[in-house]
C-alpha cells in the first residue's frame, strides 16, 4: 500500500508539504501562523493599512465572535473572542467600585 502510494508521488507530497509547514511556523513564529489562520476564516478581519505586530487571539471552537480591527489602526495585545459570556445577564463584577459610578 505505502510502495504505491510512494510511486504515486501522493505520499512524497504530504511529507514535503508537512516538512515545509513546520519550517513556515519555525520561520515566521506560530503566533503569526495561527494570525493568518484567523484572517483566512474570517474569525479576524482587518481595515486597509492596519499595521502591528500580530495579537494574541484565543477562541472558542464552536463560538461565532469575530474581531474587527479598523482601517489606520495600530494592533497587539491579548483579546479573548466570545467565551459565550452573555451581556444581558446580572454580573457579578464590582462595576460600581471599579468605574467609580455612583
Amino acid at each position: 500500500m505505502i510502495r504505491k502510494l510512494v510511486t504515486r508521488g501522493r505520499y512524497r507530497v504530504s511529507i514535503v508539504k508537512y516538512q515545509w509547514k513546520r519550517l513556515r511556523n519555525v520561520w515566521l513564529g506560530e503566533r503569526y501562523m495561527e494570525w493568518e489562520r484567523l484572517l483566512k476564516s474570517g474569525k479576524v478581519v482587518m481595515g486597509h493599512a492596519s499595521y502591528g505586530e500580530p495579537p494574541i487571539v484565543r477562541t472558542f471552537r464552536y463560538d461565532h465572535s469575530r474581531l474587527i480591527i479598523g482601517k489606520y489602526s495600530q494592533i497587539g495585545g491579548t483579546f479573548m473572542l466570545g467565551g459565550q459570556h452573555a451581556i444581558q445577564h446580572v454580573t457579578t463584577y464590582p462595576l460600581r467600585w471599579r468605574l467609580d459610578l455612583p
